[in-house]
């Protein structure tokens, strides 16, 4: 796996979306907090996918391999996944809360 720069991957447009709205820039603070270097973050995505692979038992090593039903049970899992690694709170209305704020 490539180190990841947080500093060097910041895409100047989002500076400003965190300078405008105070609750994405909490939930960014937040996370920042709990994954400076974006490394657990990274870890939960390459273990659902590989969850959902599963080579050895399914012969498939390849994202384009998988079915659409597949795919699309991807991003639960990854929900599912990230709150077990990071405890996130569960939301009012949305999946989490991260920083006293509701996150989908």
């Amino acid at each position: 796996m490539l180190p990841l720069d947080i500093a060097a991957a910041t895409n100047v447009h989002s500076q400003a979306f965190l300078e405008s709205d105070p609750e994405l820039s909490a939930v960014h603070t937040r996370i920042l907090r709990l994954d400076p270097a974006g490394q657990r973050f990274a870890a939960v995505l390459r273990d659902t996918i590989d969850q959902l692979l599963n080579g050895e038992v399914t012969g498939r090593y390849d994202w384009k391999t998988l079915f659409k039903t597949e795919k699309t049970h991807a991003g639960t899992l990854v929900e599912i996944n990230l709150q077990r690694e990071f405890t996130f709170d569960d939301g009012t209305d949305m999946d989490y809360k991260i920083a006293g704020v509701d996150v989908d």
